[in-house]
């Protein structure tokens, strides 16, 4: 019996112009976690009149966008450093996948990229995950060392951005446009302003 070979994925939201940019990924596991937002008045914009009309979908991208507005300028070298607040401006792009658990905390697998002086180079890449709007500690906290980075769907949404990053001419280029996974029943694809 073969199984499921396509990324549970059913929305992406493109951020070319945020600082740094980035892309967000909605996974169709859990999204019932994002039935209800106690948050005020909405802060997604979208671009070109782009409408979400799935509740949830716009809930979770909404939900990424305040939170990683709040955190996008996490620092990897001073993680959890009070004097820093392990903030600064190293990561050039972030991608996130947006998820809800078992137990409807909303998800949010982040990864950071530092680029190489040279385009397209070997970029490093940081994880980091928040849980309802938390930041997770790291697995140096934790006596197993473990941590869970992502699930099976991120790691190949991770591989194929990454494939695709490395086909475009300059950061502008691969921010603008975002890559054809396939496989993707995307039930809304849109740009944040």
């Amino acid at each position: 019996m073969q199984g499921q070979t396509k990324p549970n994925i059913v929305a992406r939201m493109n951020q070319p112009s945020a600082n740094p940019s980035g892309r967000a990924y909605v996974h169709g596991y859990g999204l019932s976690a994002f039935d209800k937002m106690d948050l005020g008045k909405p802060c997604l914009l979208l671009a070109n009149r782009e409408v979400i009309t799935n509740k949830r979908i716009f809930n979770a991208l909404d939900h990424y966008q305040r939170v990683c507005s709040n955190t996008y300028e996490l620092d990897h070298e001073n993680f959890g450093d009070p004097a820093t607040n392990g903030r600064t401006h190293r990561f050039k792009f972030i991608i996130g996948i947006v998820w809800g658990n078992d137990e409807g905390d909303k998800m949010i697998d982040a990864f950071g990229y530092k680029l190489t002086p040279t385009w397209p180079g070997n970029p490093e890449i940081y994880n980091w995950t928040f849980k309802n709007g938390v930041l997770i500690p790291e697995p140096s906290q934790k006596p197993s060392g473990l941590k869970n980075i992502t699930c099976g769907d991120g790691i190949i949404i991770i591989g194929e951005e990454e494939k695709h990053r490395r086909k475009c001419r300059a950061l502008y280029d691969y921010t603008g446009h975002p890559p054809d996974i396939e496989g993707l029943k995307l039930l809304a694809d849109v740009t944040s302003c």
